[in-house]
């Protein structure tokens, strides 16, 4: 009998408590993509991301497009040691990608797959993301309102 007591409070908790689904970004919302993109390059490309958020600031002081341009490390042989830099000169086949603050645009130039998801790798992940969300809203699964 007092085992049941004691796990009664127990089955309550267990029962009363469900999972909270995870909110899905608007993929039509520019904003809301350029958070996920940062929040996946962080993940990703920790140096790409951390360079980006310097060639906003250093566009955000001068009000002019800045580039974030990849530099070559000699005796790195597979390219596992990502380097970035800023510069206020458009580069070459170096030039990664373009930031204006003012405009709050990207412009990827040279941007490969190992520097991490593009914006609109992003942007059709959130569109795939709230599609199934509204399927499973609409069956009645995973108790998503």
């Amino acid at each position: 009998m007092i085992r049941w007591l004691l796990l009664l409070p127990l089955l309550v908790l267990f029962v009363g408590c469900r999972a909270t689904p995870e909110p899905v970004a608007d993929p039509s919302n520019h904003g809301a993509v350029l958070n996920a993109w940062f929040t996946q390059l962080d993940e990703v490309n920790f140096a790409l991301h951390d360079t980006l958020l310097n060639a906003l600031f250093v566009s955000k002081r001068s009000g002019k497009e800045v580039f974030v341009r990849r530099i070559t490390v000699e005796g790195d042989s597979e390219g596992s040691l990502k380097h970035y830099k800023v510069s206020t000169e458009r580069g070459g086949a170096d030039n990664v990608v373009g930031v204006n603050y003012a405009t709050r645009e990207f412009r990827l130039d040279h941007y490969l797959p190992t520097d991490g998801p593009t914006i609109d790798q992003v942007r059709q992940h959130l569109k795939n993301q709230l599609r199934i969300r509204e399927l499973k809203r609409e069956l009645g699964v995973f108790d998503i309102r």
